[in-house]
């Protein structure tokens, strides 16, 4: 059994199972490897086309000098709160790697570090792809994994996609083959406006979906973070974030070298000798990759003030500071045409990057990467406007999940996770920074205003002037 801490409610089983096929004819060796665990890490992502185990063997028993683990032996974990739990994660490793940690002198227990991962990746180092296959690319999908990697169809989840294709494939891994599917997707719901897409393996089986169809039917969960509140052993501590991080979002001129703002992707044909030109700008197509809210997280209105005297064209620099690459308005129509597709879904995963955080969380197998999670973040400052804060609460979509096991006592669950745009409009997005900070008693108002920031200034003075606030000014020096 697996507590998720000593003062909360949650209670997991845990099993781990070696087993080794054809020890003997017909015979398949197998026993329990629970007792021999002391951590285990299991690791799922939307770019992971396979899960990772890692988990250290604390071996007083002699199992690898008798040979009785050894590389390509498959472990199967098993993890669930009780026999009433909707989900039950249950899931094979293949062992890939076996190395010697410590071993102490007087006894025979060795510390061994173990790595296996699941079977899309194992088989794709022995087995490739050589045909070409033609169809649609969910088509396509569906005989890679069903054909190549041998996954039931029960365990598939293949979203449509629209418009036939050719695909040549020469000697290539089976994951690879996925990957280059991906990126000739289109999803055949064409209200999605949707070009990203993932293929990935969770613990509830495999996906080829777009970003819109996980939206769409994801599960959804709720966490909240409250730095003042201690553990308790109420249901609600379950849903706490015990960890937060926020790592530093990509400065002005990474998001335009990004393509999060514009780009420009052409494509030389040698053959037919024509070129294609296809371009993406915020401005004009933000609707199409906004995912998870309305407003975007970084200061769209400010970085094209400041580029907008750094216009160039094509991959031409001169000397300009910021590059933003010009293309005609109709340039990009979003048809069936793959060479279109590649400007908005750059654009979609890195607008999905810019604003990143990673919690911690009492262990929970139910969330798989794809999943919504809804964080609910108390304001800095609170007020009778909202008690939220206005850029990091909100809708996240899980980009990957990792459980740490510390076996017999804790669990914890790490998450990724991604948003586009925030629910609601951060006041004074000129600034840059938070929004400015509720009447107080000493009535503190706090501002930046970058030089030569029209913007800033503007906000600001919007701001005294609904507030009814008056500066009086002085004759100066």
């Amino acid at each position: 059994m697996i507590l998720s801490n000593k003062n909360t409610v949650n209670q997991y089983f845990f099993d781990a199972v070696l087993r080794r096929k054809n020890s003997n004819p017909g015979e398949t060796l197998e026993y329990s490897l629970k007792s021999y665990l002391t951590t285990l890490s299991i690791t799922q992502a939307l770019s992971m086309k396979s899960m990772v185990l890692h988990t250290v063997v604390s071996d007083g028993g002699g199992l690898f000098d008798k040979g009785l683990i050894s590389l390509g032996d498959e472990v199967e974990i098993t993890i669930f709160a009780n026999e009433t739990d909707t989900f039950k994660f249950v899931k094979s490793f293949l062992i890939t790697e076996i190395s010697n940690v410590e071993q102490f002198g007087n006894t025979k227990r060795k510390v061994m570090d173990i790595k296996a991962i699941t079977k899309p990746k194992y088989i794709g180092k022995s087995i490739f792809v050589s045909k070409s296959l033609k169809g649609k690319t969910s088509d396509i999908a569906k005989i890679i994994y069903t054909e190549f990697l041998k996954i039931p169809e029960a365990e598939l989840e293949i979203e449509e996609t629209s418009g036939d294709t050719t695909v040549i494939f020469s000697k290539t891994s089976p994951t690879n083959a996925l990957a280059e599917l991906t990126a000739k997707s289109i999803s055949a719901n064409l209200t999605y406006k949707d070009n990203l897409f993932f293929a990935y393996e969770t613990a509830k089986g495999h996906k080829f979906k777009s970003t819109r169809k996980m939206i769409e039917t994801a599960n959804t969960h709720t966490y909240f973070q409250h730095p003042s509140k201690a553990p308790t052993d109420t249901d609600a501590d379950a849903n706490r974030i015990l960890n937060f991080e926020q790592p530093v979002s990509g400065d002005r001129q990474k998001l335009i070298e990004s393509g999060v703002l514009n780009n420009e992707v052409i494509s030389f044909n040698f053959i037919d000798r024509t070129i294609t030109s296809s371009g993406f700008s915020y401005e004009r197509d933000k609707e199409k990759i906004n995912l998870l809210g309305k407003f975007a997280p970084f200061d769209y209105e400010g970085i094209e003030q400041q580029t907008s005297d750094y216009t160039t064209t094509g991959s031409s620099i001169d000397n300009a500071f910021f590059v933003k690459y010009v293309c005609d308005d109709q340039s990009y129509q979003r048809t069936d045409n793959r060479a279109t597709k590649d400007p908005v879904a750059k654009a979609q995963i890195e607008a999905l990057r810019q604003n990143s955080i990673t919690i911690k969380i009492h262990g929970n197998h139910h969330i798989i990467p794809g999943d919504i999670l809804v964080a609910e973040i108390p304001s800095k400052y609170l007020s009778s406007v909202t008690e939220y804060d206005a850029r990091i609460d909100g809708r996240y979509l899980v980009a990957g999940v990792r459980h740490d096991i510390g076996v017999g006592t804790a669990f914890d669950t790490v998450l990724d996770l991604y948003k586009d745009a925030n629910e609601i409009e951060v006041e004074n997005r000129t600034s840059n920074l938070e929004k400015p900070k509720p009447p107080s008693s000493n009535s503190e108002y706090r501002f930046e205003l970058t030089q030569g920031n029209g913007q800033g200034v503007q906000a600001f003075d919007e701001y005294l002037k609904a507030n009814k606030i008056t500066i009086a000014k002085g004759a100066g020096p």
